[in-house]
């Protein structure tokens, strides 16, 4: 049983988007290869920027520049993120390790370079090595489908931070890949890929508009699948917050089951279960160049449905898998932003996008 594992950077003149000039524009896409397997998405943001005095800065950025990601397979997107918070799932995916993010200056400078960089990741476990199933359990079979495409929305400099221009910013990708001969494909997977997950991505937003007690505060979760897990981000007054959520559940409608969580405690279980290290104070930690950034897990919890044994929501009504809060009194504006994994049949899914249902 083999298998080959290749990293391909698109072509430059052609697969690069030119972010400076296209600000505020949906849809901006990229053409995929439709010749292997698909393994992992490399999206690379970068660029320069001028100040004319101190930037009060987003504190997304520079990742808020691109407002949503989208795979789109068949004509159909399949994952719907925005970039700060698959920036973000990188922490929880690779164990705190996370690709590089240069941070925007805050003084009057010019000629000064961002960057940051993000993964879309087809396998269960990403911290699996190549040989190991794991690490490719959930790959796309590109080869197989009749269009491919990564597509983003673009927001504004003010997305970014006051007092910013642009010299230039681009966007491009850098594919894994794998080839395999059939019957590798077979043994992984079954001859009719029976063994072959799908991770579809989505996300959603409430804003926190008071305090909530006795978990009033919900938010319906995705049905029709798997539920694997969600990433929540609390904020408030614009920040991501710690304290603005208190408590939290997953209620399922099968025996009245409820997975019941302080936020402290949860995220302290996602530090040691996941090996985050010290990642859990209030700030980010850099160099003072900038360019080394320790990031902070403040206002982020990965919640894993794992301790459900996952939730199993195929034939589940909506509004039937609800998640619950107990929230403090906002300061400004505060909202809960969820992002979501499920876990479908790979071919049921394509079967699914082909025939448009």
């Amino acid at each position: 049983m083999a298998f080959k594992v290749e990293r391909k950077p698109l072509d430059s003149a052609r697969d690069t988007l030119d972010i400076a000039n296209n600000l505020n524009k949906p849809g901006l896409k990229i053409e995929l290869p439709q010749d292997k397997w698909l393994k992992k998405i490399w999206i690379i943001l970068k660029g320069q920027v001028d100040t004319s005095g101190a930037s009060t800065l987003n504190e997304d950025n520079p990742m808020s520049l691109i407002k949503n990601v989208r795979l789109v397979v068949n004509g159909k997107a399949v994952r719907t993120v925005d970039f700060p918070m698959l920036y973000y799932l990188n922490i929880f995916d690779y164990h705190g390790v996370v690709p590089t993010r240069f941070k925007t200056p805050t003084t009057a400078l010019t000629n000064q370079l961002f960057k940051a960089v993000a993964c879309i990741d087809f396998a269960t476990n990403p911290q699996a090595p190549n040989g190991d199933f794991s690490a490719i359990d959930a790959m796309l079979p590109a080869q197989d489908l009749s269009s491919l495409s990564l597509e983003v929305d673009t927001g504004a400099a003010s997305d970014l931070g006051t007092n910013l221009t642009f010299d230039n910013a681009s966007l491009y990708t850098v594919l894994e890949q794998v080839s395999m001969d059939k019957a590798t494909e077979e043994n992984l997977y079954g001859k009719n890929r029976e063994k072959l997950w799908f991770i579809l991505q989505s996300m959603a937003e409430k804003k926190i508009d008071g305090a909530y007690t006795n978990y009033q505060f919900s938010q319906d979760l995705p049905v029709g699948n798997v539920l694997r897990r969600s990433l929540i981000k609390a904020v408030d007054n614009g920040i991501r917050s710690d304290s603005i959520v208190s408590g939290f559940r997953t209620r399922v409608p099968v025996a009245f089951m409820e997975d019941v969580w302080n936020w402290e405690s949860a995220q302290e279980d996602d530090r040691v279960g996941l090996r985050l290290g010290k990642l859990t104070g209030t700030n980010e930690i850099e160099t003072s160049s900038g360019t080394a950034i320790i990031p902070s897990i403040r206002g982020l919890v990965l919640n894993d449905y794992a301790d459900l044994g996952f939730i199993n929501a195929t034939s589940l009504k909506k509004g039937s898998v609800v998640w619950e809060a107990n929230t403090g009194s906002p300061t400004g504006t505060s909202k809960v932003v969820m992002l979501h994994e499920e876990l479908a049949s790979a071919q049921a899914a394509l079967n699914a996008l082909s025939t448009g249902r």
